[in-house]
């Protein structure tokens, strides 16, 4: 029969009672050391807490003590997906198949590897699986409807959800999974309830957090329109995105040149030459400034991250630099003034994104990347020198290049 202070501990982990947890399995562990399950439920509980190597350096004993427990294995392949070591989850997640086939927890576990390596095709199989073993698996459900939603299936997202919620109607990771099925629907006002009904039941859902923030920028009804159009992007495969992209560019291009040379068709041409340079120019931004919006709430600010606030804040200061620049040229003139308008709302992209990746090492390069071509830029406008002002405008244009192979290559729906 299991301890009783065990038992205590897995209710008030079932609970989200993480604190308490942590101080009961630590009491029990001092007077027990080499209990396996012990040591386990603490591995279990640091990972929950975000100590993921400290987590990891107890599982790999354990497992190293007892390699054929599947538990062990599969906090090891949680740990991975927390790193991002997406590869070295999967073969986890494969090894868990191969021990356990008719395990639905494997392959759950594989479907959000696949998910989350942006393979969704592989990602639905696995929710699918387990649902053939267990029609009523509510995480199954929960992956499903994710996974649906992002394929643009929304009718088979929509019933999965609706049975998830049929199953349990209480359950916070269901709620937010509703939540924004709501909002791609456009419901936002529903989407808002619904994200805020499930932050009450755990204010830890990370689903449900990351979509109170778009439901509330999707207020706006601008952002409401790059929210569907990030969503299209994300259905897109990397060669799809490029396409995009490189189509975009070259419209730009076949536009502009219609604008010199077609007296006629300029009056016409020039405002959609314009409006698609502003749309590529709010695509890279909008996402930053709507986050300076949400500064401004009081319950917004909470459900940003540091580098979410650093990258709005930065951006907000190069548009008022911007905009002081442009002010000061409608009023005084000099071109020294014009030119810094024009730089520092170029600056708002890199300022806007180099935060953004996950990886710690692009986040680096590209931080690198954005301190230089400020320098060069106002070094360029101090010295009212052309040469460094050009070379600032190019490393403007080159870490656009760059940082749309970052997040095509991070982002972009993939197939096996």
């Amino acid at each position: 029969m299991q301890h009783p202070i065990l038992q205590r501990v897995e209710l008030l982990i079932s609970q989200g009672r993480i604190v308490d947890a942590d101080q009961q399995i630590r009491a029990f562990l001092q007077d027990d050391p080499t209990s396996e399950y012990g040591r386990y439920l603490l591995a279990y509980i640091l990972y929950f807490q975000g100590k993921s190597k400290e987590s990891e350096l107890i599982t790999i004993q354990l497992q190293q003590d007892d390699p054929e427990n599947p538990a062990y294995l599969a906090l090891l392949a949680e740990i991975n997906m927390r790193e991002d070591e997406l590869d070295a989850a999967e073969e986890k997640g494969n090894m868990l198949l191969q021990m356990s086939p008719y395990e639905v927890q494997f392959h759950n576990l594989m479907s959000r590897i696949k998910f989350a390596q942006r393979y969704f095709d592989s990602s639905l199989k696995y929710a699918n699986s387990a649902l053939e073993i267990d029609p009523e698996n509510l995480e199954a459900l929960n992956q499903k409807t994710l996974v649906a939603g992002m394929l643009g299936d929304r009718q088979s997202a929509k019933n999965t959800i609706l049975e998830a919620l049929e199953k349990n109607p209480e359950d916070p990771y269901t709620i937010a999974n509703h939540a924004h099925q709501l909002l791609k629907e456009g419901n936002v006002k529903e989407a808002l309830d619904r994200f805020g009904e499930s932050l009450s039941l755990n204010p830890n859902n990370s689903l449900a957090r990351y979509g109170m923030q778009e439901a509330l920028k999707s207020k706006f009804f601008l952002y409401k329109l790059f929210y569907k159009y990030f969503d299209l992007m994300g259905r897109l495969t990397a060669n799809g995105s490029w396409g995009f992209v490189i189509g975009t560019y070259v419209l730009y291009r076949l536009l502009n040149y219609v604008s010199r040379t077609n007296e006629t068709l300029s009056p016409i041409v020039t405002p959609l030459m314009y409006l698609l340079l502003a749309f590529f120019i709010l695509s890279w931004i909008i996402n930053p400034l709507m986050n300076l919006y949400l500064m401004t709430n009081k319950y917004g600010r909470l459900l940003l991250d540091d580098d979410d606030k650093k990258m709005a804040q930065y951006t907000g200061a190069s548009l008022l630099i911007a905009f002081i620049g442009f002010g000061l040229y409608l009023t005084l003139g000099g071109e020294t003034n014009l030119m810094a308008g024009i730089f520092f709302v170029g600056m708002m992209i890199p300022l806007g994104s180099f935060l953004a990746p996950y990886d710690m090492g692009q986040k680096k390069k590209l931080t690198m990347f954005t301190v230089g071509i400020f320098i060069l830029g106002v070094l360029g406008l101090v010295l009212q020198n052309d040469a460094l002002l050009t070379g600032a405008f190019i490393a403007l244009f080159a870490y656009q290049i760059y940082m749309n192979s970052v997040a095509i290559s991070s982002s972009a729906r993939k197939k096996e």
